[in-house]
């Protein structure tokens, strides 16, 4: 699993974020930027069909927990703490402390060259000579997982161990972690109820969770939509889980938001559950989940 750094200038070494867990992960920053992204709904046959099941969070598998070891950069300006370019001895002593971890499960190197090649095709430059990335503008990495899934609890060990091998050695410039999203493969898209707090963004300002009258509109509204396969409830402590999985810190239990997970038997009824379920009451929005 590899990071994806943030746009830069291309003729500057391009680093991932400090190492550590931030609200701000890759991962997160883009469900939340999806949260609303279906646009307009379609027309879609409702029916009327028996109570809605509603199962309650699968218990596994946790997603792998992914990382990046990245190398001082052959040439400034160089992130803080390299003085130098790493050398080869440096990169084999990386390897080496690396492969050494019990918890880790498996390793490779990409060179600056090839991390350069892979930025150009997702950017779209990769035309010879053109403005993308280059070699001498990007960093070489170490990039693998970790071998224990779980929550958070679960994986810091095997991180802090990790960390603790390679974070001091001098040729390495950063240590970042990305586990991968629980919902992924699991369900398609996600309803997102109102958090107890009073304090959120419309639909849900001054409002708190949805009361048991909401979530029963909720689910009749569900169990009235074709399209529809598994749906699980997930209540807030699940949640806060998750979030501290994905987030490395632990939200208040009042911020978190509930919400209904849907795997479909056909696309098409996200439109329909987006124009059916976000008017509401308790609804905060829709979040469609990344693949795995």
């Amino acid at each position: 699993m590899r990071d994806e750094p943030g746009a830069g200038r291309a003729d500057e070494p391009v680093h991932p974020p400090r190492a550590g867990k931030r609200w701000g992960r890759p991962l997160v920053v883009a469900a939340v930027v999806v949260a609303l992204a279906f646009a307009g709904g379609v027309a879609y046959r409702l029916r009327p069909g028996p109570a809605l099941t509603v199962l309650p969070p699968p218990s596994g598998p946790w997603p792998v927990e992914g990382f990046t070891v990245t190398l001082c950069a052959g040439t400034p300006p160089r992130p803080e703490g390299c003085a130098q370019a790493a050398t080869e001895q440096g990169r084999r002593a990386v390897e080496a402390a690396i492969r050494a971890v019990p918890g880790v499960a498996k390793v490779s190197f990409v060179p600056a060259k090839e991390f350069a090649g892979e930025l150009n095709q997702m950017t779209g430059e990769e035309e010879p000579g053109g403005s993308g990335f280059t070699e001498d503008g990007t960093v070489p990495r170490f990039v693998g997982e970790l071998r224990v899934r779980g929550d958070a609890a679960a994986t810091r060990p095997a991180e802090d161990e990790l960390r603790a091998a390679v974070e001091k050695l001098p040729a390495v410039a950063d240590v970042l972690f990305e586990p991968g999203l629980f919902w992924a493969g699991k369900a398609d898209l996600a309803v997102r109820l109102c958090a107890a707090s009073a304090d959120q963004e419309p639909p849900c300002a001054g409002r708190g969770r949805p009361t048991p009258d909401e979530r029963r509109a909720i689910e009749n509204a569900l169990s009235s939509i074709e399209g529809i396969g598994t749906v699980f409830f997930e209540p807030a402590q699940h949640a806060r889980k998750v979030a501290e999985s994905a987030l490395g810190v632990l939200p208040r239990l009042e911020e978190i938001g509930e919400a209904y997970h849907i795997k479909l038997t056909d696309p098409q009824a996200a439109d329909t559950i987006k124009s059916t379920l976000e008017p509401l009451p308790g609804v905060a929005g829709m979040v469609p989940h990344l693949a795995p």
